[in-house]
């Protein structure tokens, strides 16, 4: 019996982990630390000829969406145009896909380190040389949602006071919000 209750536990377990796997969650929180906006969508999103996707998940130096790749110290920075869907739509954790650079070392799937919701740039570590790309055919692309995409489930949090949870609010279910918009809601 124990064994049955130890190899259901341990599937249990299982499960549990690969829903968490198709899921991508990002918590929001106040200037006193009290988490305010839960954001989840699906991890991978449909190709990007797909209806679904808006905005699509890809910047490229060629319609000027990507302004450049700037690489020091094993640090890749991207910068996107302050009118382009990754001007804040990009988060630490993300995975991203650099191709179309004639330095083949730059080329390669990346995550994102550190992105700012407020900013045109992100940054990613590489092994690529010190130097500015700005390869005409240079393009950063993602299966993950950016937070500009319409793919997100928005949850508020409401408090009472300091810390006191007084309630679960759904602003957008079913993945078809931008989380960069959830203070609108």
């Amino acid at each position: 019996m124990k064994i049955v209750l130890l190899l259901l536990a341990s599937a249990l377990a299982g499960l549990a982990q690969q829903e968490n796997s198709l899921f991508v969650t990002q918590n929001f929180f106040d200037g006193s630390g009290n988490q305010i906006y839960i954001c989840t969508a699906p991890q991978s999103l449909p190709s990007p000829q797909s209806p679904r996707v808006n905005p699509p998940p890809f910047a490229q130096i060629s319609d000027g969406t990507l302004t450049n790749i700037v690489v020091s110290g094993g640090v890749g920075t991207a910068t996107v145009s302050s009118g382009s869907s990754w001007n804040g739509g990009t988060y630490p954790g993300q995975r991203i896909s650099v191709s179309g650079s004639a330095t083949a070392a730059l080329n390669g799937i990346y995550t994102i380190t550190s992105a700012n919701t407020s900013t045109t740039t992100f940054t990613f570590a590489t092994s690529a040389g010190a130097a500015t790309y700005t390869d005409a055919t240079l393009v950063v692309s993602t299966a993950n949602p950016l937070l500009t995409t319409l793919a997100w489930n928005v949850i508020a949090l409401k408090y009472n006071g300091s810390n006191l949870n007084v309630g679960i609010v759904p602003v957008a279910l079913g993945y078809g919000t931008a989380c960069s918009s959830r203070t609108t809601y």
